[in-house]
């Protein structure tokens, strides 16, 4: 069993207080507060804001801390980029030939959510995230990083941003998941995009 660092502790800490909605997009972080919980000098606090800080969770405005505020638009933006570089990555996986690949690769994954059943616990990200499928099977490295980084940027900001009930999503996930693979089997390519647009807009369940 790993041991975690101060560090790591504080920043789980601080992740679970904005998750539960204690600390709210735009509050401001007392750090000396935070020392103070964790028995600790402010050192390693800053040093866990600062993590946060690149992880996008914190917003620095001069000397100051803010729990980052997440705009309608970067969102939006954000879900339109990641639709985009999922369909990018159907379409090579078309023009290469790859659509069984692909279909395989999909139902693998939707099997090992679906056997573990919605009462077992899950990591916040599964190892093999569904979606990211689709551009994994190419086998392009720029894009497969790229969709990868956004993906795990969005999931955080959805789930700490917008207090997401997580295990009904993941159910709804795979519901929709369901369709997606049936969209890929049964060859309609033109749906995708909106069935993938839909997919990111229904994540949100509970602001």
């Amino acid at each position: 069993m790993k041991i975690q660092s101060t560090n790591e502790q504080i920043c789980n800490y601080l992740k679970e207080q904005i998750a539960q909605g204690i600390l709210k997009q735009g509050q401001q972080l007392n750090l000396n507060q935070i020392a103070d919980a964790f028995g600790v000098s402010i050192t390693p606090v800053r040093d866990a804001v600062n993590l946060m800080i690149h992880s996008g969770f914190i917003d620095k405005v001069g000397n100051k801390m803010f729990v980052h505020k997440i705009p309608e638009e970067e969102r939006s933006m954000l879900e339109k980029a990641l639709v985009i570089q999922i369909c990018t990555g159907y379409q090579l996986c078309l023009e290469m030939g790859l659509r069984e690949k692909l279909i395989k690769e999909l139902e693998s994954i939707l099997a090992l959510q679906e056997s573990r059943g919605d009462n077992v616990p899950q990591p916040l990200r599964e190892k093999l995230p569904f979606d990211t499928a689709f551009v994994r099977c190419t086998g392009n490295v720029f894009l497969t990083r790229n969709a990868e980084r956004d993906y795990e940027y969005y999931d955080d900001l959805m789930y700490l941003g917008f207090h997401i009930q997580y295990e009904k999503q993941k159910i709804k996930s795979r519901k929709e998941h369901r369709e997606i693979l049936a969209i890929v089997k049964e060859g309609r390519d033109d749906e995708l995009y909106a069935m993938m647009t839909k997919h990111y807009q229904d994540v949100i369940i509970d602001k």
